[in-house]
């Protein structure tokens, strides 16, 4: 069929097939610049969202941190949990006595605010023997002894046991008396 076509048509199209030739292979070069490009701008956006997550949750510990460290040195901190620990030993190492609830009711609106104002689920108070001597939720953790009771191994015994000395944190995992929802804790030591 080639071979009946005049020698013009077959210059024609000769010269149309090596003109395109560098037209496809510029496309094609275009089309594999242009793709790297998109992912380097996606995977650049990625690790831009990272750093900044990144810098959010560290913002986020920073400022738990400093929460709990101005709040272990508060002076009605320091008198509300010194009280607490008192009227619970008054009643015969349990809360819901008549001196539990006097402490209860100078001090719980102000650990409840705390609370409030500064969005935790709950505000604990506990003795260095491991009391867990007030909770501004009242759950099941209140009186118990992290020490020595059942939830020694919880997030909130871990935390504790970090927090003795120093800011501790502990990180989520199912807490019980929460109903088995994840909880992370921070907690600094109080000292009178």
């Amino acid at each position: 069929m080639l071979k009946n076509l005049p020698l013009k048509v077959k210059l024609i199209g000769a010269f149309v097939l090596i003109g395109l030739a560098p037209l496809l292979v510029a496309a094609l070069v275009a089309v594999n610049t242009a793709s790297f490009s998109l992912k380097k701008a996606a995977f650049d956006q990625l690790r831009s969202v990272r750093e900044i997550k990144h810098n959010q949750i560290a913002a986020y510990f920073s400022e738990r941190v400093g929460d709990v460290s101005v709040l272990a040195t508060n002076p009605t901190v320091v008198s509300a949990l010194r009280d607490m620990r008192k009227a619970f030993e008054g009643d015969g190492g349990k809360v819901g006595g008549s001196r539990w609830h006097n402490a209860k009711q100078t001090y719980g609106p102000w650990l409840s605010e705390y609370k409030e104002k500064y969005g935790y689920y709950d505000l604990f108070l506990i003795h260095r023997d491991g009391d867990v001597v007030y909770t501004v939720a009242q759950e099941s953790d209140l009186g118990q002894n992290i020490v020595s009771g059942s939830l020694r191994s919880s997030s909130l015994g871990k935390c504790f046991r970090k927090s003795v000395r120093e800011v501790g944190f502990a990180d989520f995992e199912p807490y019980a008396p929460s109903n088995g929802e994840p909880a992370s804790f921070v907690g600094a030591p109080v000292h009178d």
